[in-house]
């Protein structure tokens, strides 16, 4: 989960920002691999790489319409070049014809990633309600 960010500068809003931008790399990247994968059936990796993706992105807008109450308009001090990786699944997570049990396998990681990444990052969070 390599990051240039130094937690402890780190702005409430900039926060915001930040877990909305990792929301977004894990939905690109889930979204990435629905459609390598193509799906055959309602229930085969593609669908469940699909239904991450959809899931990222409404974590994503909640963030958002969070962020925007608080803060409005004003520009992100943060962007995707400060992260990689954090929650979104490794490159080479995909096979071809991977069970959707795999499939949920790597979005696991996944989550287990964006937690470990969220755990170094608490300790420098002042704000009870973030």
């Amino acid at each position: 989960m390599p990051t240039r960010l130094d937690f402890s500068k780190l702005s409430l809003m900039d926060a915001l920002d930040l877990a909305t931008l990792i929301e977004v790399e894990a939905h690109k990247r889930y979204t990435q691999f629905a459609e390598q994968l193509g799906s055959r059936t309602d229930d085969d990796a593609a669908s469940v790489f699909q239904s991450m993706a959809v899931n990222e992105s409404k974590h994503g807008d909640q963030l958002a319409e969070r962020r925007l109450a608080l803060f409005g308009d004003q520009k992100p001090r943060v962007t995707l070049d400060d992260i990689f990786d954090v929650e979104a699944p490794d490159f080479g997570s995909t096979r071809w014809y991977m069970s959707p049990w795999k499939a949920y396998l790597v979005a696991l990681s996944s989550e287990k990633k964006a937690f470990a990444f969220y755990d170094q990052a608490l300790p420098h969070v002042t704000q009870p309600e973030i």
